[in-house]
This record gives C-alpha cells, sequence and structure tokens, in this order.
C-alpha cells in the first residue's frame, strides 16, 4: 500500500455503497438529459455571443452592447426552447 493515502481510502468501493440500488439505463439516460438541458441555460449566452461575433464581425463588446440594447437581457436566452430540445435529444 502507498504510505501516502490511509487505508480506509484505499479499500473504498469505487462506484456504490453498499444497500444501495444501481440506476437502471433509463433512469440513467433522463438524469444525463436533465442535466444536459439544466447546463444549457448557463453556456446559451455564451454561445449567442459567439455566433453573433462570427456572423457579423464585431467584437465581444460590440455583440454583448447591441444585444442587450436592442433586445434587454433576456435577449441573451433567444432560441433556448431549441437548445433544450438539442441538449435533450441525446
Amino acid at each position: 500500500m502507498n504510505a501516502n493515502f490511509p487505508s480506509s481510502i484505499m479499500a473504498a468501493s469505487p462506484a456504490t455503497s453498499e444497500g444501495k440500488k444501481k440506476p437502471s439505463l433509463l433512469t440513467s439516460i433522463a438524469l444525463g438529459g436533465a442535466s444536459c438541458v439544466f447546463t444549457v441555460n448557463f453556456t446559451h449566452p455564451i454561445e449567442l455571443v459567439k455566433t453573433r461575433m462570427q456572423v457579423s464581425g464585431d467584437g465581444l463588446v460590440s455583440v454583448v452592447s447591441s444585444t442587450l440594447k436592442n433586445e434587454g437581457v433576456t435577449g441573451f436566452w433567444k432560441g433556448i426552447a431549441f437548445a433544450w430540445g438539442r441538449e435533450g435529444s441525446y
């Protein structure tokens, strides 16, 4: 055994604790999809700004300020329903 790690850590079960049931395949798929849909709420504004920068050729500050000015804060989540559908599908 490695002297740097206590034996209780080295002998720990890697996946599940005793007595806990492993989730089914369908449950794992559903939870994975739900986590992706949740995550896209935070990454979508970044993707929106990136795409608009690529299309317009403008810089970060210009794209963010024009989106905020023309569409308001909610404009950063424009098209979020399609992103949810994309993430939930795989």
